[in-house]
């Protein structure tokens, strides 16, 4: 064989083998609903990214939750609820549904690495159903001694195995539980917004990118992270352009959690940026 296609053969390998997609779901207080999304850790474009078969096992508190109104996310994708098993011996306080990918051989699905690309989305039937998670194949106890219908996966040709790697986060979203908005309370006037703000990836790993528009004098500011009590968790002098501004913060030393952004210009004066996930 000859020696550069073998080289080829066992770099092409090498990179497969490292390729990895985590999964992540959240929660909408407004809407009530929650939506399952891919986080890539590596980019694949066209053929890599041809996605074969897909689970998502979602676990729920026993006899709370039936999934209600699920919509794909992604045209000419369809993921569709078709396993669940509730109270089993090894978790009898949980019920579990499986989500299976239905359009084997898809290449419609986008691999962008930190780039959260949403899958789908539902509601419960019911009232608020408290802790829901996606289920964690390597310490969940039920996960251990049951292998058909349970358990997340995924088969993307760029990874030449299962791509999937874990999950953003492990904790449960609890609906009961409200994020309380530091930047927006009954007792303290709202801050003022810059317009348009786009802080991506979200969730964000290691880096997070702001996108805004500065309509004042160029000069410097101070970008301000709080975590959802209001304590600030880091702060960073930035400079500020007139015009379009992109600034790159790293979030990798943050708790998992959900954190709020806020940007004081040189008089003092804070906006509001929004705020994002640490996945």
């Amino acid at each position: 064989m000859n020696k550069l296609f073998t080289l080829f053969i066992f770099v092409a390998f090498a990179v497969n083998v490292q390729a990895q997609v985590l999964y992540d779901l959240s929660f909408d207080a407004e809407s009530n609903r929650y939506t399952v999304s891919l986080l890539p850790q590596t980019t694949w474009e066209f053929p890599q990214n041809i996605t074969g078969s897909g689970q998502i096992t979602l676990k729920t508190e026993t006899g709370l939750f039936t999934v209600h109104n699920l919509i794909n996310l992604q045209p000419g994708v369809e993921w569709l609820d078709n396993a669940r098993t509730d109270a089993p011996a090894e978790a009898p306080d949980y019920d579990y549904i499986s989500f299976s990918h239905m359009t084997s051989g898809t290449n419609e699905i986008s691999y962008v690495t930190d780039e959260l690309t949403p899958l789908f989305s539902f509601e419960n039937e019911g009232e608020c159903a408290g802790k829901v998670s996606l289920i964690d194949n390597a310490n969940d106890p039920f996960m251990q001694q049951n292998k058909v219908n349970i358990g997340n996966s995924l088969s993307v040709y760029g990874a030449g195995q299962d791509a999937y790697a874990g999950n953003v986060s492990n904790e449960p979203l609890d609906c009961a539980v409200e994020v309380e908005d530091p930047q927006s309370t009954s007792s303290v006037t709202p801050l003022p917004t810059l317009g348009e703000v786009n802080a991506y990836p979200n969730p964000a790993v290691e880096r997070l990118t702001i996108d805004f528009a500065w309509k004042e004098k160029a000069g410097e500011g101070t970008l301000v992270i709080t975590d959802n009590t209001g304590k600030e968790v880091n702060t960073e002098v930035v400079d500020l352009l007139h015009g379009d501004n992109s600034v790159e913060v790293r979030v990798k030393s943050l708790p998992t959690g959900i954190y709020f952004l806020r940007l004081d210009n040189a008089e003092g004066i804070s906006y509001a940026l929004g705020k994002f996930v640490r996945g």
